[in-house]
């Protein structure tokens, strides 16, 4: 949580950072983590077109957060979102956001809390721009 939130920090007193992939995959960042850096990304000068935050408990709070910075955000191209607890209402928050978004081509979200009313036990579902959607 504290790191993701430093992060933030410095975006938002800094917001011409060159930063252009950041990976905090497995730290532990967690929903107000990503709530922070989902708040960064709003600035206008973060020129981020990878964001790593796989493995950190990140649930529909952290997405719908990402989701709301995606409606603004057009530099970040890839988002990897794998192994968290994102459920079915995140997801539909972070599809509806992408929709109005021009720069993220792909999401991974393998192994979330997808579609667990249909028992899916899949463990690929990656959003691409490119296919119209997730596979």
């Amino acid at each position: 949580n504290k790191g993701a939130v430093a992060i933030a920090d410095v975006w938002s007193i800094n917001c011409s950072s060159k930063l252009q992939h950041l990976g905090l995959g497995a730290k532990g960042i967690g929903n107000v983590g990503v709530i922070a850096l989902a708040r960064a990304l709003k600035k206008k000068n973060v020129f981020l077109k990878e964001l790593g935050i796989s493995a950190n408990n990140v649930g529909n709070a952290g997405v719908g957060a990402l989701a709301n910075s995606l409606k603004v955000n057009n530099m970040l191209g890839v988002i990897h979102l794998s192994d968290n607890k994102i459920g079915d209402p995140g997801a539909l928050s972070l599809l509806g956001a992408l929709g109005m978004n021009s720069s993220v081509d792909t999401v991974h979200l393998h192994r979330n809390r997808l579609l667990e009313r249909l028992n899916y036990t899949g463990q690929s579902i990656v959003w691409n721009k490119d296919r119209k959607g997730m596979r």
